[in-house]
């Protein structure tokens, strides 16, 4: 079993077996409008369980606030996820300029009435031939660029994704996208991946002109500059309604607001009257503080702590609503107090991850109330 607390900005893991790491930071003590941060004997009681867990932030039905988890946290989190729960995370190849070559993986964070920054992580192989399960950690790009640029809160309105496609006369023509909705991505006729080609080499290539002659992987454009991300995907300016969709090249949207967890999907070209599904190589998995990871296909996701995202109340029930990885469930646990000796108790309420923001829903009895939720395998 694992749980966290906090102790002076810093969090706290105890491992037995295989664990997953998760934040324990605060909850809004018993009296309506005061907060308390929860020490190192506040940690829950959650003894019989037999499975694998994660437990968020706590919060109290009593007083509706959003937790927002300091930075010095999330970088020991990610410590402890190194030492504990993923085994084998390891950094992505080393940063690169930006010279845009065929199967490069190209990283794009965007929102409305902003600059649009976009990333060459280089070859997308480092990441597609990792054995089944692995987990590493994305590393080789210059994060510092994003909080001058959207402000310090990603998660107020910021958008990631990531795009890759082999050449269009590779041997094995395959565009790779990012996607919240695995279920509704297929193949596609040759004429339509030639379209998702063209779109993706598009945005590599000019990125490419824009700092031709610099050794920078990275550049920052306007969306409304020719030759900017935003601008290819809205077909120069004319259909901003197709930006999610990579200006209608691609059948599904392909990106998700900070936090989130986005699905890798390698489309291929097809011939079939009934398209096949596309092969999905791998999840994204992107943090509110723009901290990446990517798990291979074909093992189980990991435990990563969950951010509770919104609580509220209607008539007697308490909604709580967190991010998801598709492959994990997710339960609400509840306790009357927290100190030493509290008891989480299961709402009986649980939830399988699909990538998307889920919600848990309870009806108190009476008395205060504190919620974590939990993810399990």
């Amino acid at each position: 079993m694992t749980t966290n607390s906090n102790n002076a900005g810093k969090t706290r893991v105890r491992q037995a077996g295989r664990v997953g790491v998760g934040v324990f930071l605060s909850a809004v003590g018993p009296s309506p409008g005061r907060q308390r941060m929860i020490g190192p004997d506040h940690r829950p009681n959650m003894s019989g369980r037999h499975h694998d867990v994660v437990v968020s932030a706590v919060v109290s039905f009593k007083t509706i606030k959003h937790m927002i988890i300091r930075r010095s946290s999330v970088a020991f989190r990610w410590s402890a996820l190194t030492c504990l729960a993923l085994g084998s995370l390891f950094a992505v190849s080393a940063a690169r300029a930006f010279t845009y070559t065929d199967e490069d993986l190209l990283l794009v964070f965007r929102q409305d009435g902003h600059d649009d920054v976009e990333y060459n992580l280089g070859n997308a192989g480092s990441l597609l031939n990792l054995p089944p399960g692995t987990t590493v950690a994305v590393t080789n790009w210059e994060a510092s660029l994003l909080a001058p640029n959207f402000g310090s809160d990603l998660t107020d309105g910021v958008k990631v994704l990531l795009i890759s496609t082999s050449g269009a006369s590779s041997t094995n023509t395959v565009a790779w996208l990012t996607t919240t909705n695995s279920a509704a991505t297929f193949d596609v006729s040759p004429a339509a991946w030639h379209l998702l080609n063209s779109k993706i080499s598009g945005v590599g290539n000019n990125a490419d002109i824009w700092t031709m002659g610099s050794a920078a992987e990275e550049v920052v454009l306007p969306p409304a500059q020719p030759d900017s991300y935003t601008d290819l995907a809205s077909n120069t300016g004319v259909q901003p309604a197709l930006i999610p969709y990579l200006g209608g090249a691609s059948a599904f949207p392909i990106e998700g607001y900070i936090p989130v967890s986005l699905q890798f999907a390698a489309v291929a070209q097809s011939t079939a009257s009934v398209k096949p599904p596309a092969a999905v190589v791998g999840t994204f998995q992107i943090d509110a503080f723009a901290n990446i990871t990517f798990t291979a296909a074909g093992g189980s996701p990991p435990l990563t702590p969950v951010t509770i995202t919104a609580v509220s109340t209607t008539g007697g029930a308490v909604s709580v609503t967190f991010t998801t990885v598709a492959g994990v469930n997710y339960r609400l646990r509840y306790s009357p107090q927290v100190g030493p000796g509290a008891v989480w108790t299961i709402t009986g309420q649980s939830v399988s991850g699909s990538g998307r923001p889920a919600t848990l829903t309870d009806t108190p009895g009476g008395g205060d109330r504190f919620y974590l939720v939990e993810s399990y395998q």
